[in-house]
């Protein structure tokens, strides 16, 4: 009749855990289960319900090829030890690498595994020889499912206390689109674990060509609708960002270059958490000797599988677009949101009109006379304005000149000085002209100017800009010049259209200051990409033409005057 009451319950290991995690129905200690499970101070398992050891007999390294990389990975710490794009190439003409080769050894490395707060089950995961299998995506796999086509790269670990690992990335056959999978347990239970996704993205620079806003090396992340940039110089200490009501939703976080990104789009955005931590350098890039400079890796906490989609290559836009969550945000086209726009819908009709040409050099020439063209009406008026306003000023510059001379020879003071300007605006008025109006000539000028900076950005940051070569000695429209031809042409151009110009500038000083601007904007450009500098050489000849025309139009209106 007596039934002794149920022994406290121990330790959810291997098949209990399940049990453990479920109160039984009608019990009122359902929470208290749930804590027992998951606090950090419950005593290890005892020694006979330890795990079968899982772990390969010997450390290997291997790699896994796709149409577009080429992937090696080491089974000791489960690690990705290169990472190539085969269609992209650097100034070798090698496969481009997307991993840091100087990475200092015994911290962070790609695709790294390790429990936050247990430095021992941390070394247990960093020095593990994982069981590597590499296989064929099937049709009927759950993961990564839909339809998805390429390769799938696992490892899988465990030790004889209870500690096992498992992580998969799936590598797509025809794209950069992929994803990853991982998970750690202890005793059958999932507890909270660290993801290290990727650590570091160099951008190789020629060390000539004049680029403002190149990155390298920087993590990123879009939090809260909005995107966000940590530089490894500006990043001295962990920085974490987690998804909350206040902060927003996670959509992406990892790391970048200026063409090329490698980041995680997480499975469920309002729970995800990433941290970005500077990470030394050696400073020996094969063989070679360099700088040491710290790069941002980019970290995924969470607890129980942790899956997430992943975007490891060029900043294509089309490919941004069609992974989703604002990815094409990741192309750094400006900070400002009026020039972020007028630098996106530019790069769009480029590619637009590049679509018919094929040649991006073409491409810019015949997209400046398209603009030049839509401009015209404006700059046509406003320049018959400046230069019957010029006209205007070279008649009655002696009528001013005598008045100034005449308050010159006495006494200067605020009440003389008022009479002065007076006397000249009454001059003014009486020709029916405005002092200022000879600034009209500006509004071109000004008009060109954001055009000029988007065009910057754009040949900047485009990943089909990189690369694209024009004619003859211009291999490349994002690098300077090799030998100055263009930015020479550009100044020259720009002489020609100030002599059109400067000669109906009554001013000395200001026909002076005018002269020294195509020099001024010659030696600013030199080292600017040669596509920028063919923007403002086409730009500039089309100007000189309209100049021409405009000023006989100008001077048969002074003569029927």
């Amino acid at each position: 009749v007596l039934v002794a009451p149920p022994p406290k319950a121990p330790p959810a290991t291997g098949a209990t855990a399940g049990n453990a995690a479920a109160p039984e129905e009608g019990a009122a200690g359902g929470e208290g289960a749930a804590e027992a499970t998951e606090a950090p101070e419950e005593p290890p398992p005892p020694p006979e319900t330890a795990s079968e050891p899982v772990a390969a007999e010997a450390q290997k390294e291997f790699i896994v090829e796709t149409k577009t990389d080429s992937v090696r990975f080491d089974n000791a710490g489960g690690k990705i030890v290169s990472w190539r794009m085969l269609a992209y190439l650097d100034d070798l003409n090698a496969p481009r690498e997307l991993i840091p080769r100087d990475i200092a050894p015994g911290g962070e490395f790609p695709f790294r595994l390790s429990v936050p707060g247990d430095d021992d089950a941390t070394a247990a995961l960093d020095a593990a020889l994982y069981q590597d299998e590499v296989r064929d995506a099937a049709p009927g796999d759950e993961w990564p499912g839909n339809g998805f086509r390429g390769k799938i790269v696992s490892f899988t670990w465990a030790d004889a206390r209870g500690l096992a690992a498992e992580k998969r990335l799936a590598l797509s056959e025809d794209g950069y689109l992929g994803a990853v999978r991982a998970e750690v347990t202890r005793n059958g239970q999932p507890v909270k674990f660290r993801l290290t996704w990727a650590v570091g993205l160099p951008e190789p620079h020629d060390g000539k060509t004049t680029l403002y806003w190149r990155a390298n090396n920087q993590g990123i992340i879009r939090v809260g609708g909005a995107v966000q940039r940590l530089k490894p110089a500006s990043l001295k200490q962990e920085v974490q960002f987690t998804a909350s009501p206040g902060t927003g939703t996670i959509q992406w976080a990892g790391v970048e270059s200026t063409y090329f990104a490698s980041v995680l789009l997480p499975e469920d955005p309002n729970s995800a958490t990433v941290s970005f931590v500077p990470v030394a350098t050696t400073g020996e890039d094969g063989g070679q000797e360099k700088k040491p400079e710290p790069v941002v890796a980019a970290r995924f906490d969470g607890k129980g599988p942790l899956q997430f989609s992943t975007l490891v290559g060029p900043k294509d836009y089309d490919l941004l677009v069609k992974a989703g969550r604002g990815l094409e945000l990741s192309i750094d086209f400006s900070r400002f949101a009026i020039l972020y726009a007028l630098t996106k819908y530019l790069f769009l009709a480029l590619r637009a009109v590049n679509g018919y040409v094929g040649n991006y050099g073409f491409s810019i020439i015949l997209l400046t006379i398209l603009l030049r063209l839509f401009f015209f009406p404006l700059t046509y008026r406003s320049s018959i304005s400046m230069r019957q306003n010029q006209k205007k000023m070279q008649k009655i510059q002696p009528k001013v000149k005598a008045i100034q001379d005449r308050y010159r020879k006495q006494k200067r003071t605020m009440e003389s000085q008022r009479k002065m300007n007076d006397e000249v605006m009454a001059v003014y008025k009486k020709e029916g002209m405005n002092p200022m109006g000879s600034l009209g000539g500006c509004l071109p000028l000004l008009i060109q100017m954001p055009f000029f900076l988007a065009f910057y950005y754009l040949l900047s940051v485009t990943i089909e800009m990189r690369g694209a070569p024009f004619i003859l000695w211009v291999h490349d429209l994002s690098r300077m010049d090799p030998y100055y031809v263009l930015p020479i042409l550009m100044g020259v151009s720009w002489m020609l259209q100030q002599s059109l110009t400067s000669s109906s500038i009554a001013d000395p000083t200001q026909r002076r200051i005018m002269g020294l601007m195509p020099l001024i904007f010659t030696w600013m450009m030199r080292n600017m990409p040669s596509g920028l500098v063919l923007y403002w050489l086409v730009s500039n000849l089309l100007g000189l033409v309209q100049q021409y025309m405009i000023n006989r139009q100008a001077d048969r209106m002074s003569a029927q005057a």
